[in-house]
């Protein structure tokens, strides 16, 4: 599903062994480039997830460990 609000998308992973098992799921969200001309819109430009990205497994919320990413000239500046 998609609006100017939400965006929701489901996902279905089968485990057809018979054990558990452990594996990390990336969602990468879209790149915001820097313009001075033109500023993105910021949901919430205070928090760490100001996409306002929520996970939940069969309807039961789950905290996403966040991996933050920041490249100057395709120099990754993150630290």
């Amino acid at each position: 599903f998609i609006s100017p609000e939400k965006v929701t998308v489901d996902y279905v992973f089968r485990n057809n062994t018979d054990k558990d098992i452990n594996a990390i799921v990336a969602f990468p969200m879209p790149d915001i480039e820097g313009d001075p001309n033109e500023m993105p819109a910021i949901p919430d430009g205070q928090s760490d997830n100001f996409l306002g990205f929520e996970v939940t497994i069969d309807g039961v919320a789950a905290k996403p460990q966040l991996e933050q990413k920041a490249f100057a000239l395709g120099i990754d500046i993150s630290a």
